[in-house]
């Protein structure tokens, strides 16, 4: 029997409603410190005070690390939806200390990874400052330069942690299904005209009407429990429940 209801589909675009709510956020805030950090930017390659350790300190002066630990931080509010489906599925919520610290750890890791990226990209404008200065190209196109780089920061951060809050999500939702003995699972999402080729193969698979084994999932060449079918996926797997309609 199809087990696709409508509460469950509720949930889910309750949640990935609550995710896109996230990334705008870390917009808005990246927004407001690009322009801090190209101000102060400006004003130091003007002074001639222009290397990595005082571009990076531009940076971290801007508050761009604890921007990036604040919103990282943010991800376990989606554990809130993984409660609503356990209640859904008639089972506790429960997550083994082994499991949180494993997820906590994953956070912290991409928390460092995106920090690290900062590191990577002040280097970058620090050659872009050298190579100005040489060549004499003016003063305009060094912050044009500047702010075409900033915004590539940007657009790669947008990125990368709106994969790291759904990635987040999938992995509590996994070892809350592996803790609840959960072992079936139905793919929820939307079938429309931005629907990857790989989703919609699920969604019309045979499967859907009895449920999706791990093994069934971990053999799909394009689609996985926990990245689902890649970036900016905006399915899950959800638990199988034989009889509902």
């Amino acid at each position: 029997m199809p087990v696709i209801t409508t509460e469950l589909q509720k949930i889910v675009n309750t949640k990935n409603a609550f995710i896109d709510s996230l990334i705008k956020q870390f917009e808005t805030e990246y927004g407001t410190i690009s322009k801090d950090i190209l101000n102060s930017l400006k004003t130091l390659y003007r002074s001639g005070q222009w290397d990595y350790d005082t571009v990076l300190g531009v940076f971290q002066q801007a508050g761009y690390p604890e921007t990036i630990q604040g919103f990282v931080e943010q991800y376990a509010e989606t554990m809130k939806f993984a409660k609503e489906v356990a209640a859904y599925s008639g089972t506790e919520f429960l997550l083994s200390e082994k499991g949180m610290d494993a997820i906590g750890f994953m956070q912290e890791q991409h928390a460092q990874g995106l920090i690290k990226g900062m590191e990577k990209y002040a280097q970058t404008l620090v050659e872009m400052g050298v190579k100005h200065t040489i060549e004499g190209t003016g003063f305009n196109q060094l912050v044009a330069d500047l702010q075409s780089e900033l915004d590539v920061m940007g657009r790669n951060a947008k990125i990368e942690v709106s994969e790291g809050v759904k990635t987040f999500d999938r992995a509590i939702a996994s070892e809350q299904f592996k803790e609840a003995g959960i072992d079936k699972f139905v793919y929820v999402g939307p079938d429309d005209e931005l629907t990857r080729d790989a989703c919609k193969a699920v969604l019309d698979d045979p499967r859907q009407e009895t449920g999706w084994t791990r093994d069934d999932i971990a053999e799909l060449p394009d689609v996985s429990f926990i990245g689902g079918g890649g970036w900016n996926c905006r399915h899950d797997w959800m638990p199988y429940i034989e009889g509902f309609e």
